[in-house]
């Protein structure tokens, strides 16, 4: 086996367990996270259209900041501790990270926050009288959020592998 062999191995080893395993975990703590913050938000409401005063818009425009921030910055985390303990490349020692998370994730948020926003009103253009209720709302927050939330952290401890490599 050659270097380049184990290292497409190591590399395997870490997008399984990005996947598999923290992508898993981290839906779930989106799912639950934001499905509780959202019951908490819309707590008088009793229904919800997707733009305007108690809508999936007001919570959806500042998560889809937050979310890939955070998401992202974990991720990157997870990717750093899972090579720590031998899962993918190898770490370099006294190699920084954060900063090349931070990064990565306010870049993704730049980018999705508006995404999400013009989204959002452009279905609320085409549909201005849609309502769910505040049950379905909140669900639909949880489940958007933990989707979102899987792929981005996923992405993220996978892009770990690149971090400390030379070349």
């Amino acid at each position: 086996m050659t270097a380049t062999d184990d290292l497409i191995l190591a590399n395997a080893k870490l997008k399984s367990f990005a996947w598999r395993v923290a992508g898993l975990r981290e839906f779930i703590i989106n799912v639950v996270l934001n499905g509780l913050i959202a019951t908490i938000a819309y707590h008088k409401a009793t229904s919800m259209s997707i733009a305007g005063t108690a809508s999936l818009l007001a919570y959806f425009g500042p998560m889809s900041f937050f979310l890939p921030l955070i998401t992202t910055f974990f991720g990157h985390l997870n990717g750093v501790g899972a090579r720590r303990a031998g899962v993918g490349p190898p770490w370099p020692q006294e190699t920084r990270w954060k900063a090349t998370a931070i990064r990565s994730g306010l870049t993704l948020a730049c980018l999705c926050c508006p995404l999400c926003i013009l989204a959002c009103l452009a279905l609320h253009a085409l549909t201005p009288n849609l309502q769910f209720s505040k049950w379905t709302g909140v669900a639909l927050i949880g489940l958007v959020s933990g989707i979102v939330g899987y792929v981005l952290h996923g992405a993220a401890v996978c892009r770990s592998a690149r971090i400390g490599r030379d070349g």
